[in-house]
């Protein structure tokens, strides 16, 4: 499903823009449940992982044995950082989308955070897809170059664009992490997108 196109699309447009009010800037909430289910999740991980070392390290010694632990380290260590970095988007407050007249800004995903506010006018639409049972909305970016913030890092810039290449000029909104319906959240976009993407 792409915004705006076809009759369908223009009604949920001309819907959503009818009700949007006037300068409004709405700060869509994280998905706690599904944050902490993420980190319960890693948390496992972690656990299996300390038990394969913990067998590996008993065990007879193998010519395969480094190779094991070396790909079981790099697994926990994979697995702490997903705990922490959820256990910590629980803890800090930040919405993990923020719909604003002067453009939107994606918190859910590291992409679309590097990336911060993106005008209005430099999106050219929305693409919904469905994968692996989950709804992702692609935000089809005009010049994707553009909208890449400097984070002060050696060569960030230069990864920021190649990362923009790779990803087909687009950052994706993954609703499942958000606090709101997937088809309410097609229809706000798609009229503000609509209402502000020529300074209106």
């Amino acid at each position: 499903m792409t915004y705006p196109s076809g009759q369908r699309a223009l009604r949920t447009t001309a819907a959503a823009n009818s009700e949007l009010p006037a300068r409004a800037t709405l700060r869509i909430p994280l998905h706690h449940g599904h944050l902490a289910l993420k980190a319960g999740a890693a948390l496992v991980v972690v656990l299996g992982c300390c038990g394969v070392l913990v067998l590996k390290g008993m065990g007879k010694l193998s010519p395969e044995l480094p190779w094991q632990l070396a790909s079981t380290g790099i697994a926990l260590a994979a697995a702490v950082y997903a705990m922490l970095k959820a256990i910590a988007r629980l803890q800090d407050g930040d919405p993990g989308l923020i719909v604003a007249p002067d453009g939107l800004t994606i918190r859910t995903e590291n992409p679309g955070r590097r990336m911060g506010r993106i005008p209005w006018r430099a999106i050219a639409g929305f693409t919904t897809r469905r994968h692996k049972g989950h709804v992702h909305i692609e935000v089809q970016l005009r010049d994707p170059a553009r909208c890449l913030a400097d984070d002060g890092r050696p060569f960030g810039s230069m990864l920021h664009r190649l990362r923009a290449h790779v990803g087909g000029g687009k950052v994706v909104i993954t609703p499942f992490w958000l606090r709101i319906e997937n088809a309410k959240l097609e229809a706000l976009l798609a009229g503000y997108l609509a209402r502000y993407a020529h300074g209106a």
